[in-house]
């Protein structure tokens, strides 16, 4: 053998004896490590996020065994709207396990929340580990709506318009209204026709005859009180014939109402009142004239009186007359 293989051989040998103590050293040193005590440790220590309200968001840890022996590790604690999983597992010498946090902003107000998750190991060193989780929710402000874009119409030319001239309105005719009659009639002058019946005289007996005159009623008919002026022409022929007698009256009458008025459309009305009589009585056979002036007469009756036309009936007592000493008088009377 020559002095170089010799030379090879001792170093190839030397090589050997290095390599295998350097393997040896680094199992010892490996050994002792999985022998210690399991050790726990979570990163990140915070957790941060922003999410929208009513949706979700994913964050992550990281559980990790920086010990040696066999680590078991379980989440203790966490906020309701924090869901992990998994929430526990074992991690043998330097292994780690990932572990999602799945954040639900539904049940959460608007702004800032902070929670926090507990991770606990058992018999281990550094546990248990505290992760602070912060949480902004975002309430999102609701748009308005655009606006659809308007069509760009070209505007039509409007159409000219003539204007026509208006006639001036004529002013309508005044109507003549005419009043409503009142209750009772109106004042003013009349005229006044009818039946007289004298009663039976001292020589002879008249039939009917008949009267007319005129009168001046200064009152409303449906007054309380009233009266009436009036003269009349009446004549009168008796049974047999034999005798014509004429009357000329001349009568003031005081009138009460009775009944009616007040719009009812009627009035009753009690008289009474004195007049002067000029009598006149032809005897047609012997051809003799009596006058008897100055004649008084005491009446009394009643009127009924509806707008411009009434009703009377009245009897009159001539005092002094030399034949027919009253008469009954029934006569119909109309105001202009």
């Amino acid at each position: 053998m020559s002095r170089l293989h010799f030379l090879g051989y001792a170093c190839l040998g030397m090589a050997a004896s290095l390599l295998t103590v350097g393997t040896a050293s680094a199992l010892e040193v490996r050994s002792s490590a999985q022998l210690a005590q399991p050790k726990l440790a979570v990163t990140p220590e915070t957790l941060t996020c922003t999410v929208t309200a009513g949706e979700t968001a994913t964050l992550s840890l990281e559980v990790r065994n920086a010990g040696g022996k066999t680590l078991a590790w379980s989440v203790s604690n966490a906020p309701a709207w924090a869901a992990l999983a998994p929430t526990s597992g074992a991690l043998g010498y330097s292994a780690s396990a990932a572990v999602t946090v799945t954040v639900n902003s539904a049940t959460l107000a608007g702004g800032q929340t902070r929670g926090q998750i507990l991770i606990e190991a058992p018999g281990s060193e550094g546990g248990p580990a505290r992760i602070a989780v912060t949480v902004q929710v975002k309430v999102p402000v609701a748009q308005p709506k655009p606006t659809p874009t308007e069509k760009t119409t070209t505007p039509t030319p409007p159409t000219p318009v003539v204007l026509k001239p208006v006639p001036e309105p004529r002013p309508e005719p005044e109507r003549a209204v005419t009043p409503e009659p009142e209750a009772g009639g109106p004042k003013g002058f009349g005229i006044r026709g009818g039946a007289i019946m004298p009663s039976v005289g001292s020589t002879e007996e008249y039939a009917s005859g008949t009267a007319f005159g005129a009168f001046w009623r200064p009152y409303r008919g449906h007054a309380k009180l009233g009266y009436e002026i009036g003269v009349s022409y009446g004549s009168a022929q008796s049974i047999s014939g034999n005798s014509e007698s004429t009357l000329i009256t001349g009568s003031a009458d005081a009138l009460v109402r009775l009944a009616g008025g007040n719009g009812s459309g009627y009035s009753v009305y009690a008289l009474g009142g004195v007049g002067f009589v000029r009598e006149d009585a032809t005897h047609t056979v012997l051809g003799e004239t009596s006058a008897t002036a100055a004649v008084v007469d005491l009446g009394l009756g009643a009127t009924f009186a509806a707008h411009r036309f009434d009703v009377r009936a009245a009897y009159s007592l001539l005092a002094g007359s030399e034949n027919v000493e009253g008469l009954m008088g029934v006569t119909m009377g109309y105001v202009f």
